[in-house]
């Protein structure tokens, strides 16, 4: 997950330079890599809590939940 993040900020950028739908307001990178470092967090939150070996369910749910409560605009949501 952190080199997906990593990517995606690395090209925030241009990503913000294409938005046009539905709203020419460019921050959809921007939108995308806040979504995604809420999942970061997360996840990272995760580990701790089982010394970082959590069981593939828990980390699947906790990546949905994560998602969709640190979504940022409609590019987060759909991300």
């Amino acid at each position: 997950m952190s080199v997906a993040l990593a990517h995606l900020e690395e090209r925030r950028e241009e990503i913000n330079d294409l938005n046009v739908f539905p709203v020419a307001d460019g921050d959809t990178g921007d939108n995308m890599a806040l979504t995604m470092r809420a999942v970061l967090a997360e996840l990272e939150r995760l580990e701790a809590r089982h010394n970082g070996d959590p069981k593939r369910p828990e980390i699947v749910r906790t990546v949905a939940r994560a998602a969709m409560m640190g979504a940022r605009g409609n590019s987060g949501v759909i991300l």
